[in-house]
């Protein structure tokens, strides 16, 4: 290189340099002459804030004009109301010394993520996102993220702030493995739907989770399960207290009855069992663990348990409905129960429907309800607690072919012609004779 051409390169960075120095002095002249402060400048003596950006000169500094309720926002360098602020304002202005009243409201711009929303005037944080206790607004944390409240964590997956951790309300929802990949929850029976979402074998009705008509709640899993005699693969799709026998829900004894209203499995009189919930009404479990009537009741039907002689009874009898095997102890008697009107066939599923009648006297032991207990009728009858029923007295009707339809020592005789209908009267034996009570006392024996 020649010392011309070193000397020319020597210019052209002299030239230059003196182009960057002035451009730099235009650009220092031009903030300096900006007409209004920006965040944090000096303020004062003629050097007024940016308005625009919400800043107003507060102890010679450019801050936010209403400090309470506004944070700066150095992304878009202007005040802005936190959330759940007010943001809506109704002003007076004044423009050449008059008062304009009835003025349109102003609405002040809210933080990243919010807005102001008109119905209450404050910003409100949008669906999805929370807000801090500096006024910001974040997103919502997925499953498993930590957290201090329910609303850090997705409220429209159901999520609630448990133990630390955004998860699903034990109590409320659950997170099936069908939807672990979507980390949300679903609504338990009981509780309201997540997204309509509700457990497996529950509907969303009316925005809350409920068990369809073929299942019940089990409230050791809480979850619904399917009900007596429905379909299922193993015992964990059955109710509490039935086991899947042949892919149906059944009860766990081939000769216990199901109780339809209370949706449960029973012991008949003289089975086994644990505890006196496990036996049908009125019966109780012994020491010996065998349901036996209570005392003041009989057997009946047989299995059952009515009322028995001198036990309170109701006018109107409650009726229960059961279910029983065909091929169970009951279901070969089931004749001897009474049916619904509707159930005059055995099913298809190898079940009977039987109906069964409790607070109520045995009309089979000849008990009436009279005075609200258990008696014979008065005046006719006596109660003979060996054969434990009712027992005519001397010169009562009788039915012949009835056997100890009669007291002790009398017997039915036929009477006239009520014979041809069956019927005849209770009379002393041969060795006895009837005494004031109209029952049978031995003949004294004469001594010669």
């Amino acid at each position: 290189m020649t010392i011309r051409n070193l000397l020319q390169l020597l210019m052209c960075l002299l030239v230059l340099s003196i182009f960057q120095t002035e451009a730099v002095s235009l650009e220092l002249q031009r903030v300096e002459r900006s007409p209004f402060g920006k965040f944090g400048n000096i303020c004062g003596n003629g050097s007024p804030c940016d308005r625009d950006a919400n800043l107003a000169c507060q102890r010679g500094v450019c801050e936010c004009s209403m400090p309470a309720i506004m944070i700066f926002d150095p992304d878009v360098s202007m005040c802005l109301v936190k959330a759940d602020e007010k943001c809506k304002f109704s002003i007076e202005r004044n423009g050449m010394d008059r008062i304009l009243h009835n003025a349109d409201p102003v609405v002040m711009p809210c933080v990243r993520n919010a807005s102001c929303h008109l119905s209450d005037g404050a910003c409100r944080c949008m669906p999805g996102f929370y807000s801090d206790l500096r006024g910001h607004c974040w997103e919502q944390k997925p499953m498993g993220k930590a957290c201090d409240n329910d609303e850090e964590c997705m409220s429209e997956q159901g999520l609630v702030c448990w133990d630390g951790s955004c998860d699903c309300n034990p109590n409320e929802a659950r997170a099936p493995a069908i939807y672990a990949s979507r980390h949300i929850c679903v609504g338990i029976p009981g509780s309201p739907c997540v997204k309509s979402l509700c457990e497996l074998n529950s509907n969303c009705v009316d925005g809350t989770c409920v068990c369809p008509h073929d299942f019940i709640w089990s409230e050791s899993e809480r979850r619904c399960k399917a009900s007596f005699d429905k379909p299922c693969v193993d015992a964990s799709f059955c109710a509490d207290g039935l086991d899947c026998i042949n892919f149906r829900c059944k009860c766990r004894l081939f000769n216990q009855v199901h109780d339809i209203m209370q949706h449960r499995c029973m012991n008949i009189v003289s089975e086994p069992c644990h505890k006196d919930k496990d036996c049908v009404p009125n019966a109780i479990c012994s020491t010996s663990k065998l349901c036996q009537c209570k005392p003041g009741f009989m057997e009946f039907g047989p299995g059952f348990c009515r009322n028995g002689y001198g036990s309170q009874c109701l006018r109107k009898p409650k009726e229960s409905h059961y279910y029983i095997e065909a091929g169970s102890l009951l279901g070969s008697a089931y004749s001897d129960f009474e049916r619904p009107r509707k159930e005059n066939e055995q099913r298809q599923d190898n079940l009977i429907l039987i109906k069964i009648s409790t607070n109520t006297c045995d009309s089979q032991r000849k008990l009436t309800c009279i005075n609200g207990k258990c008696d014979c009728k008065r005046g006719e009858e006596i109660f003979d607690q060996n054969l434990g029923r009712c027992v005519g007295l001397v010169g009562i009707l009788c039915k012949m072919y009835e056997h100890y339809s009669c007291a002790g020592n009398s017997e039915c005789i036929p009477f006239i012609n009520l014979h041809k209908f069956g019927l005849g009267r209770c009379t002393c034996k041969n060795g006895f004779s009837v005494n004031e009570n109209r029952t049978c006392i031995e003949n004294a024996i004469s001594v010669v």
